[in-house]
C-alpha cells in the first residue's frame, strides 16, 4: 500500500492515513525509514481570519511554482460525540481540483493544542509520498495553540484589521512561535494600523516580516509564498535534523493518545476509594502507571 501512495495513487495514501487515524502503529513505524524531509508550514491564527483561503491560494502559487503539495487541515472535534464538522475542504474545493495537491481534514479527537494525536504521522505519509511542502492548518483555538512550533519549519500567524482587541489576543503564546505574520483581509479595516501595531508589540526582538494580503482576490499571496521560500532557505537544520524534530513530537503524542484512551477507561471511583483507605498518591499512580504498560 505504501508503495502504491509512493507511486502516486491517491486512494492508497487515503488508506494509510485512515489507519494511521485508527491507530494502526506498523503503517506509522513504516513510513519514518522512508522519509525525505519535506518542508512543513504551520499556518495558525483566530477563527474568521481567512486561513483556509490563505492556504488555498498559497497552496495554488507553490503548485505553479513545482511543488507538489499536501495540506492537513486540524478540525475540533466535539467532546461529547467525537464527530467533527471538517468544513476547510469545502472553502478549499478550487485547490482540490489541482493534481498537484492532496487535502485531508483531520479530527483533533479531543488533543489541546491546535493539532491532533497523528498530526505528525499524516505529514510523514505526505512526505513519503512525494508532496514536497506540506501546509497545517491549525485548530484557530487562542493563544495556547502553539504546539506547530515544534513541528513546523515556518510558522504563519494570520491576523485581521478589525479583530477587537489585538493587543490580549495575540501577545503572548502564538506572537512568540510566529516567524511571519500575514494582515489578510486589508480591505476592510485599518490593515496599516495593524502592521504598526504588530512591529511595535515586537520591536525590540526579531521581529518576523509582516504582509498584507486580501486573500479571496489573491492579493499579496505571491509575496508571502516568496517570503515562505525565502525563510526555508535560511534554515540552517540539515534534512535529518528537521525529521528527528518531528520525531520527537511523534513519540510525545502517541504517548499522549495511549495515555488520554487509558484514562477514558479508568474507574476514577475506585481509585479515590484506595486514596481514602490510606493508600498514597503515589502508589495509587504507580499501579495506573504498570497497567498502563501491560
Amino acid at each position: 500500500m505504501i508503495g502504491r501512495a509512493v507511486s502516486g495513487d491517491r486512494k492508497a495514501l487515503a488508506r494509510i492515513m485512515t489507519e494511521i487515524e485508527l491507530g494502526n502503529e506498523k503503517i506509522s513505524e513504516s513510513l519514518i525509514g522512508m522519509l525525505r524531509g519535506s518542508s512543513i508550514v504551520g499556518i495558525t491564527g483566530f477563527p474568521g481570519t481567512g486561513k483556509s483561503t490563505i492556504i488555498s491560494r498559497l497552496a495554488m502559487e507553490m503548485i505553479k511554482r513545482g511543488q507538489k503539495v499536501g495540506v492537513l487541515c486540524i478540525d475540533p472535534s466535539s467532546p461529547f460525540s467525537g464527530g467533527s464538522v471538517l468544513g476547510d475542504r469545502v472553502r478549499m474545493s478550487e485547490l482540490g481540483r489541482q493534481s498537484g495537491s492532496f487535502i485531508r481534514s483531520v479530527p483533533t479527537s479531543g488533543k489541546n493544542g491546535g493539532l491532533g494525536y497523528f498530526t505528525v504521522d499524516l505529514a510523514n505519509a505526505l512526505d513519503v509520498a512525494g508532496y514536497s511542502t506540506i501546509f497545517i492548518e491549525t485548530v484557530g483555538a487562542g493563544q495556547d495553540e502553539i504546539e506547530i512550533h515544534n513541528i513546523a519549519d515556518v510558522v504563519v500567524m494570520v491576523t485581521v484589521p478589525n479583530l477587537g482587541d489585538e493587543i490580549q489576543a495575540i501577545k503572548a503564546g502564538i506572537m512568540e512561535v510566529a516567524d511571519i505574520f500575514v494582515v489578510n483581509k486589508a480591505d476592510i479595516g485599518p490593515a496599516d494600523e495593524k502592521v504598526m501595531e504588530l512591529l511595535a508589540l515586537n520591536a525590540s526582538g526579531n521581529m518576523p516580516e509582516v504582509i498584507k494580503t486580501v486573500a479571496t482576490r489573491g492579493e499579496g499571496i505571491s509575496y508571502l509564498a516568496s517570503a515562505i521560500e525565502g525563510y526555508l532557505q535560511k534554515d540552517s537544520r540539515t534534512r535529518q535534523e528537521m525529521i528527528k524534530s518531528r520525531l520527537k513530537q511523534l513519540v510525545r503524542y502517541h504517548i499522549e493518545y495511549r495515555l488520554d484512551r487509558y484514562l477514558e477507561g479508568r474507574d476514577f471511583e475506585a481509585m479515590v476509594n484506595e486514596l481514602l483507605s490510606g493508600k498514597g498518591i503515589s502508589e495509587v499512580i504507580s499501579q495506573a502507571a504498570s497497567e498502563l504498560t501491560k
